[in-house]
């Protein structure tokens, strides 16, 4: 209720701003003032909009799955507007004021309260706003590009090859068919374990039968290894828990195993910020990774990257972790790298790990609520698995591939 309250709050705050700077200095008829202030509150509580829609099941999949799209499509420009508008202000009354002091001819054209200036100043940051949130809805569905990672280590008898897909954020309005070709393709990279390091629903189960059953075409030679992103919890960690085991999908909640014949193992935990770090529990996360065979390469997986700083470099080699989505858009990556204590995307070493920080698969734009999980729902006792034992063993590489899939 709370982050509703306060969602309200700002979506009122920024509809006024934005409707007051666009209407309140430019002569328009009265019609034209209200038709934009309607359109740019519906702008900003279109995430609730949707919702409420949805829920109400007045459209079908199809019509709602467009309806979808542009709503956030106009929610990503006012977005846009309301920064573009604050920025240009701000530049525009400085440079006004240096000009108007040094007393400069052209401080007369810069005056900010000129209706001509004003009309023509709003008109461009609205056919900027515009421009650049359909572009981005464009880039936002395309398929995700393969971006390779070569990490060498002399732990390993041979290549080993993680595909990972972190950030999918499915949810009802996520085509069917985009889900079908990201598998495809993911699964074209013929990977030895696949990693969905969380975030990858937006939604109840229930919600998301038909994206499910798309999803659970991966496949690899050992495997798919998922953990819980901060998302989940939103809709009940113990819900997806339960749900990705059933698509036959290996859950990491403190839970760990051995690829069997290739040198690697696998751990994980959910998103750290959802679970009561103690003493206790950050003991039992490190008996985890202290119980792997001796010599092995030690795979973490965690949603949020900043984890790894509380990670025992001797016990882990590589952490995959997502969250971030690379900052996603201006200036939002300044937040999210500080937000990761510095880890926005790409490859870092930290104290001897090396932690790779996925962009994401997917984009986020809903605001939803729901049920919270609770550590214990997430984190169990360590469990082993063993996989496939028909192999051949060849010691001439030393080389852990990655392949990422990301924006």
């Amino acid at each position: 209720m709370l982050f509703i309250t306060l969602s309200v709050i700002i979506g009122l705050a920024c509809s006024v701003v934005s409707i007051k700077t666009l209407t309140g200095y430019t002569p328009m008829k009265r019609i034209y003032k209200v038709l934009t202030g309607i359109v740019i509150v519906a702008g900003w509580f279109a995430p609730f909009i949707v919702v409420f829609v949805r829920r109400r099941k007045w459209l079908d999949a199809d019509v709602f799955s467009l309806f979808s799209q542009g709503a956030f499509c106009l929610f990503g420009i006012c977005f846009l507007l309301l920064c573009l508008i604050l920025v240009r202000d701000w530049a525009w009354y400085t440079s006004y004021k240096v000009l108007k002091w040094r007393k400069k001819p052209l401080a007369e054209r810069l005056d900010p309260m000129n209706p001509v200036s004003i009309a023509r100043a709003n008109l461009a940051v609205i056919v900027i706003s515009i421009v650049t949130a359909v572009y981005a809805v464009h880039e936002g569905t395309k398929i995700p590009a393969y971006k390779h990672v070569v990490i060498e280590t002399p732990k390993l008898s041979e290549p080993f090859t993680i595909a990972v897909l972190s950030d999918l954020h499915i949810n009802p309005t996520t085509s069917v068919e985009k889900i079908n070709k990201i598998v495809a393709k993911t699964n074209q990279a013929d990977p030895d374990i696949i990693v969905l390091p969380g975030d990858i629903v937006d939604a109840f189960p229930r919600s998301v039968k038909r994206q499910m059953k798309a999803l659970q075409g991966l496949r690899s030679k050992y495997g798919v290894f998922v953990t819980l992103g901060n998302h989940e919890f939103f809709f009940g960690s113990f819900r997806w828990e339960k749900q990705f085991e059933k698509l036959g999908f290996r859950y990491l909640g403190n839970t760990a195993g051995t690829i069997w014949g290739k040198d690697v193992y696998i751990s994980g935990i959910p998103d750290a910020r959802f679970l009561k770090l103690n003493d206790a529990m950050k003991s039992s996360i490190k008996q985890t990774l202290l119980n792997r065979p001796s010599g092995t390469y030690t795979v973490f997986v965690s949603h949020s990257p900043a984890f790894v700083k509380e990670l025992d470099g001797d016990l882990v080699d590589l952490q995959i972790s997502g969250h971030t989505h690379g900052g996603q858009i201006f200036p939002f990556h300044v937040i999210a790298k500080k937000g990761n204590k510095g880890f926005l995307a790409g490859l870092y070493d930290v104290n001897g790990i090396k932690l790779y920080v996925s962009r994401g698969a997917g984009g986020w734009g809903h605001f939803r609520r729901g049920s919270l999980g609770t550590a214990d729902a997430v984190i169990r006792a360590v469990r082993n698995y063993d996989y496939s034992p028909d192999f051949r063993r060849k010691r001439n590489m030393t080389k852990v591939i990655i392949i990422m899939t990301v924006l």
